[in-house]
C-alpha cells in the first residue's frame, strides 16, 4: 500500500492523539492518587511535546506538502528533514530514559540494578548527544552545506545514509539494554512463570 500525503498525515494525527492520551491519562492518575511526579513521568511529557507536538505538527500535518512528504522518507535532504531527525532523537532519547527511570521507581532495592540502570541513562544521554553531533555536522563546519551545496563547492559532507544505518543499529541495540534491564529481577519474583512473562510483557509495552 503506497504511502501517500493523506495516509501520512493521517498515520501521524491518529498516532499524536493517542500518545496525548495516554500521557495526559498517566498524570491524571497520578494526580488522583496524590502521587508525586517523578522523572519518569517528565521525561514521557518531553518525549511527547518534541516527538508528537513540535515534530508531527509542525513539520509533517501543518506542512504536509508532497516536498515534505519525500524528505521525510529521506528521499530529498533539508532543513525539514535534519529538524525532524533531531525531533526524532531527542523523543527517543526522553522516552527511553523515561522507562529506565520508571524501572528505577519500581526496583529501588537491587543495588547492581541501580548501578545498571545509571549507565543505562549516561549511555542514552550520550548516544542522543553524538546522534545529534553526527547530523548536525556531517559536513564538518559548513553546516549549511547539506542543504545549499552551490554555495559551499568545497565542503565534504557524510553520506546521510551511513548515519541513518548507524543511528537504527544503535537505537535497536539500545532498545534491546533497556528492554531487558528488569528480567532478571522480574525473573527471581515468587510467581508463576506465566506471570512473570506477563510482568515483562507489561514493562516491554514502555519502548512500543
Amino acid at each position: 500500500m503506497p504511502l501517500t500525503r493523506a495516509r501520512f498525515c493521517a498515520l501521524t494525527a491518529v498516532i499524536s492523539f493517542n500518545a496525548t492520551v495516554a500521557v495526559a491519562a498517566r498524570f491524571y492518575v497520578r494526580r488522583r492518587k496524590k502521587a508525586k511526579y517523578g522523572a519518569d513521568d517528565w521525561t514521557i511529557l518531553a518525549s511527547l511535546t518534541t516527538g508528537v507536538h513540535v515534530g508531527a505538527f509542525r513539520h509533517i500535518v501543518e506542512r504536509c506538502s508532497d516536498r515534505t512528504l519525500r524528505r521525510a522518507r529521506n528521499e530529498e535532504p533539508g532543513e525539514a528533514a535534519d529538524q525532524v531527525w533531531i525531533l526524532t532523537v531527542v523523543c527517543l532519547c526522553t522516552t527511553k530514559l523515561s522507562v529506565v527511570f520508571l524501572y528505577r521507581r519500581l526496583f529501588k532495592i537491587e543495588r547492581i540494578f541501580n548501578i545498571y540502570t545509571i549507565f543505562l541513562g549516561v549511555l542514552l544521554v550520550l548516544w542522543s548527544i553524538a546522534l545529534l553531533l553526527a547530523r548536525i555536522f556531517r559536513c564538518g563546519l559548513e553546516i549549511s552545506a547539506q542543504w545549499d551545496s552551490l554555495s559551499n563547492p568545497g565542503a565534504h559532507c557524510r553520506p546521510i545514509h551511513a548515519i541513518s544505518a548507524a543511528f537504527v543499529i544503535s537505537d535497536v541495540v539500545t532498545d534491546v539494554m533497556v528492554l531487558f534491564a528488569p528480567v532478571p529481577i522480574v525473573w527471581r519474583m515468587r510467581l508463576s512463570r506465566a506471570r512473570r512473562v506477563g510482568v515483562l510483557a507489561i514493562l516491554g509495552l514502555g519502548l512500543l
